[in-house]
């Protein structure tokens, strides 16, 4: 078992260190999917509710999750020490495994679902256990979904609740941002997204070193050079 012991603390100031200087490009990013997003799902409803409602999943499948994936490789590879590039958000439809990514967000997404119909707390635990799939994914569009889910459940077994405590962490500025209907999430999201990036990163240090991540995995060459337990180390 791989045993998290860095503190959210320590994981939020890792976040605000690699924010400096590349803050407002995230936020830019975040701003700009939203809209996107919100302009397609809105002119997908004009077309009629059953149209409208196939158009949705459309745009779910084909959009919002590559982009979503492509954002977060923005998050991973400027954590990494790698700079921050917005070419990064539209890496899955150029990885040429762009069906292979949906569909592993699409199982897991399915999975939760179905462990969540047998009561709420099942579903909240595998939502967890499937936690890093996301980022995996991002890094590595080619990666085969039963070995997505293998990795993500043996990181994240004994760290579910840890990964909930960082988010917990969270709490009062969410409150804050209810305040202003929403709007200030936007101002939020880059700040919790980097400091979850780099508890994936840690989680991912320690996966490597216990031989739980393979090379073959194509999930470190970059990880293994420029991240330590002590965070990005910038060449």
């Amino acid at each position: 078992m791989i045993n998290m012991d860095i503190p959210s603390a320590v994981l939020k100031e890792r976040a605000k260190a690699t924010l400096r200087g590349t803050y407002w490009t995230f936020v830019g990013a975040t701003l700009i999917v939203a809209i996107v997003s919100g302009l397609i799902s809105g002119i997908a409803q004009l077309l009629g509710p059953a149209v409208g409602a196939v158009a949705s999943i459309a745009v779910a499948l084909f959009y919002t999750i590559p982009v979503s994936l492509g954002v977060q490789r923005m998050y991973i590879r400027t954590a990494q020490g790698c700079g921050v590039n917005t070419n990064e958000i539209f890496n899955i439809y150029k990885s040429g495994n762009l069906m292979n990514a949906i569909l592993a967000l699409f199982l897991k997404g399915l999975f939760t679902f179905l462990w969540s119909l047998l009561f709420v707390i099942p579903g909240i635990i595998k939502g967890y256990s499937y936690l890093l799939i996301d980022y995996m994914m991002a890094e590595n569009p080619a990666l085969d979904q039963s070995r997505a889910f293998e990795i993500s459940k043996q990181l994240m077994y004994g760290n579910r609740f840890k990964a909930f405590v960082v988010e917990l962490s969270f709490i009062g500025w969410l409150l804050l941002s209810a305040l202003t209907f929403g709007i200030g999430t936007i101002f939020l999201t880059p700040y919790i997204s980097m400091t979850m990036t780099h508890f994936y990163l840690e989680l991912k240090e320690r996966g490597i070193h216990a031989g739980i991540i393979r090379p073959d995995d194509n999930l470190y060459a970059v990880q293994a050079s420029n991240y330590s337990q002590n965070g990005p180390e910038f060449n």
